[in-house]
């Protein structure tokens, strides 16, 4: 039992609290006594007495005790205890624990909406005057958290941490020290779900300096720093956890598996022998010989050679005694592709898809066996033929559609359809696909069969015989006749008038007028036409009216419903594209009543996608229309320049500029969502193929601008740091620009382009700073890859991005304003000045 000094005694009249600092770390609340404490842990109710001798297995004697601040100050044995009370709390510790500083969740207060996020993260949870994050992870955590608040629970002071000693203390049971650290581990893991990655591995160090050799601690950082393909880091810390646990099983194996990544092999391969023998040493790892043999095996055949032979022979032993060996299957599907056996390979493959329909693995090896006419065959053999073989042919037209097959995506997607045309859904997703190929007619053609079939017409807001003959008449659009849609109908480029159903206004500031307070206007903000992330203005604003009531009564539409709505929204996207821009206008006067009737936002729905190209493509024809193709006295159209890139293309669509003297006109060649990480060499996501694709679609010899890289700016380079893959924004950023210029020296040779490299456009206001340095790291690049590789004449940047913003903090001109994610149209007028300098 512990005692308190008599200099302790007769305190409770102070109505003061005395609290004792326990060895896992935890404040516990304690009522006094004269003679002994008692403890209150949180999750219990009832007092318990607190037994260091039987807690601890041993007896703490009052040398043993100290009494410290709350600011953990160290009380000397002839302080005033009485005084220091009136100033806070006091706290008992057994002598020999370090004080840690506890990651406590953040007051109310930095959850205020109104308090600015640097004020958040310089406040800690326990002072308000204490800093709880260093400078330099403020910057991280203010950039890669929503709510800032939140840092505060996730990042433990490194500066406070940097000045505490390691506790090597050995008189501490195993249990004790994991208690310690506990903290910091539930905070990493949070930042793991998150995917900050770089978070979690900084609280897991600091976990390790605390505790070094703290064998989950060094576990979790090690799958952490496998997980993001820093092998270097993974095999240092792999090694010094099977220094410290030579005999544990798991972290042989990832010591083995790290090696591997490392290209190691024939070091990974004694790793794996050795944690196979601890395996048969330790009967509650026996199961795991089976899996570590298919990592052998899987060594062994990245050697080559006759080592290939030997990893066939030792996956086919464990499947005749395992026949449903999943990794085994998984490496045999691999082996039996590249030895020219694709009909094992796929119903392998096909076999592990449906226990694991989301494996990354799987469905790559599946995309890549299906990009064969061998492949095809096996599979249709497989699948169809089967009660629910449309839903089988769909999902496996998406799944390897994300790896690049998009040939064989397109032919599974059409089978999918064929068995079951009326599903929305089906139609949808083969439209899409057949965008990726450019075949704008093929997909058109695909709306008009769904809506001849299925006359979505949406309670009559739909006009579905005036859609189809909009559809009708159009002509092939090829390579070598761009502009014959544009050509096809004349264009006035008169602003488009609203349907007269939907009672559509085009958006203005919010006046705080009579009709708009007692029937608010219905806004759907358009959804970021790259990525997946609504953005904050509209020009769709729909307003009700008495005279209009069937046009305003809402609707919560069903899910195939959405998907019927969706096909029906990207046909005006196909026409802007192509050119048909007095048919897209008819369209989007049609589709604009059941626009209207949605109930909920529709960047909120599943459709928000195809929802935002709609809202962008009424937009522009409404506010922006592009001039009309033939000036007076003329009998030519003017040559194209392609304007190749993202949803930044459109916004220049169709517009006209002047190149070496004559007019020319901007031809969109849309590549929906495309990252310049998309592009790079071992890049396998669909916007790569969809990229090839057009570019292989321009004509040999073109001129041509490519506008890509602002998806990158605003997620791909933060998230890339913040998920560890570079230690800061500028190696990333160099890795990003080299691909880029590798990209664009290669497309130029090749198709033997005059490429001019458009900036990335300088639109949102929290990434102008990354997009302004991107700019300058590329403009510099791609001037020295041109003289280097004499390309001087063919490949050059254009220079105008410093004449769109103004002010000491580079803010966008007013006019460029346009949906708060691409430049309005009207900032054509620097490009064309930029061009006609060439």
């Amino acid at each position: 039992m512990l005692t308190l000094s008599p200099a302790c005694a007769g305190l409770s009249s102070r109505g003061c609290r005395l609290r004792a600092f326990v060895v896992n770390g935890h404040l516990d609340r304690l009522s006094r006594s004269e003679t002994s404490f008692t403890s209150f842990r949180p999750a219990r109710t009832e007092p318990k007495k607190l037994d260091y001798a039987k807690h601890w297995s041993h007896t703490l004697k009052a040398s043993q005790i100290q009494l410290v601040t709350e600011k953990a100050k160290l009380l000397a044995p002839d302080e005033s205890i009485a005084s220091l009370f009136d100033q806070g709390d006091i706290f008992v510790k057994p002598a020999d624990i370090v004080l840690v500083p506890q990651p406590a969740a953040c007051p109310e207060s930095t959850k205020s909406a109104t308090q600015s996020p640097g004020s958040v993260l310089a406040t800690s949870a326990c002072s308000p005057s204490a800093t709880f994050l260093s400078s330099k992870d403020e910057e991280d955590i203010r950039r890669a958290l929503p709510h800032p608040g939140r840092a505060c629970q996730l990042l433990l002071d490194a500066e406070q941490l940097a000045k505490m000693p390691s506790c090597h203390s050995t008189t501490l049971p195993e249990q004790a020290l994991s208690q310690l650290v506990s903290p910091y581990l539930l905070r990493a893991e949070e930042a793991e779900q998150q995917k900050l990655y770089k978070i979690a591995a900084t609280i897991y160090e600091q976990a390790l300096r605390l505790i070094p050799g703290h064998k989950q601690s060094l576990l979790k950082l090690l799958r952490l720093y496998r997980k993001v393909q820093r092998h270097p880091q993974a095999l240092a810390v792999a090694k010094k956890a099977v220094a410290k646990y030579p005999a544990d099983v798991i972290l042989q194996e990832l010591y083995a598996d790290t090696l591997r990544d490392n290209g190691r092999q024939e070091e990974a391969l004694q790793a794996y022998e050795r944690a196979i023998q601890l395996t048969r040493e330790a009967p509650a790892h026996r199961e795991s010989e089976d899996h570590l043999q298919v990592s052998t095996a899987s060594a062994l055949y990245s050697m080559g050679g006759a080592y290939q032979d030997a990893a066939a022979t030792v996956v086919m032993n464990i499947l005749q005694r395992a026949p449903d060996h999943w990794e085994a299957l998984y490496l045999y599907a691999g082996i039996a592709a590249d030895r020219g056996m694709p009909e094992d390979a796929v119903k392998v493959l096909l076999r592990l898809l449906v226990h694991d329909p989301e494996h990354s693995g799987v469905r790559l090896r599946l995309a890549q066996c299906l990009q064969t006419e061998e492949g095809m065959a096996v599979l249709g053999s497989e699948v169809e033929g089967g009660q629910d073989a449309h839903a089988a042919l769909a999902f496996l037209a998406t799944a390897i559609k994300d790896h690049g097959a998009v040939a064989a995506s397109i032919e599974l997607h059409r089978r999918a359809w064929k068995l079951q045309p009326e599903a929305a859904a089906y139609a949808l997703n083969y439209m899409h696909t057949l965008e990726l190929e450019q075949s704008l007619n093929k997909a058109l053609n695909l709306a008009a069969a769904f809506m001849r079939r299925v006359r979505p017409t949406f309670g009559g807001l739909v006009e579905v015989d005036a859609l189809l003959t909009i559809l009708k008449g159009l002509p092939p659009l090829a390579a070598v006749k761009p502009l014959a849609w544009l050509l096809l109908d004349p264009w006035d480029s008169k602003p488009l008038e609203p349907h007269p159903r939907s009672n559509h206004t085009p958006c203005q500031p919010p006046l705080a007028s009579a009709e708009s307070a007692a029937q608010p206007a219905r806004r759907s903000a358009p959804f970021n036409l790259a990525e997946s992330n609504p953005i904050k203005s509209t020009c769709l604003s729909v307003k009700p009216s008495p005279n209009s009531l069937a046009a305003c009564q809402k609707v919560d539409y069903p899910a195939e419903e959405l998907n019927a709505l969706a096909l029906l929204f990207t046909i005006p996207k196909l026409l802007y594209q192509g050119g048909a821009l007095a048919r897209c206008a008819q369209t989007v006067a049609l589709l604009q009543p059941v626009w209207a009737s949605c109930s909920r936002p529709l960047h909120t729905t599943m459709i928000r996608n195809e929802a935002a190209y709609f809202g962008c493509c009424a937009q522009l024809l409404q506010t922006h229309p592009p001039p009309s193709l033939l000036q007076p006295a003329e009998t030519e159209p003017p040559k194209p320049i392609y304007l190749c890139g993202d949803s930044h293309c459109l916004p220049g669509a169709w517009r006209h500029v002047h190149l070496q003297g004559h007019r020319r006109v901007l031809v969109p060649a849309l590549v929906t969502g495309c990252k310049i990480w998309h592009m790079r060499d071992a890049g396998v996501f669909f916007p790569k193929a969809s990229f090839l694709n057009t570019v292989q679609a321009i004509p040999e010899g073109s001129a041509v601008i490519f506008i890509f890289g602002e998806i990158d700016c605003r997620e791909g380079l933060p998230n890339a740091v913040d998920k560890l893959k570079y230690d800061t924004l500028e190696q990333a950023m160099t890795v990003l620009v080299d691909i880029y210029v590798d990209v664009v020296i290669r497309v130029a040779e090749q198709r033997h382009f005059h490429l001019m490299l458009h900036p990335v456009p300088p639109v949102l206001s929290e990434t102008r700073d990354i997009v302004q340095q991107f700019n300058a790291m590329l403009e510099k690049k791609v001037n020295l890859a041109a003289e280097a590789k004499q390309l001087s004449s063919k490949l050059v940047w254009l220079e105008f991005v410093n004449d769109l913003l103004e002010g000491p903090d580079n803010d966008l001109l007013p006019h460029l304003h346009f949906d708060g994610t691409h430049l309005a149209p009207s900032y054509v007028a620097y490009l064309d000045k930029a061009l006609q300098k060439l």
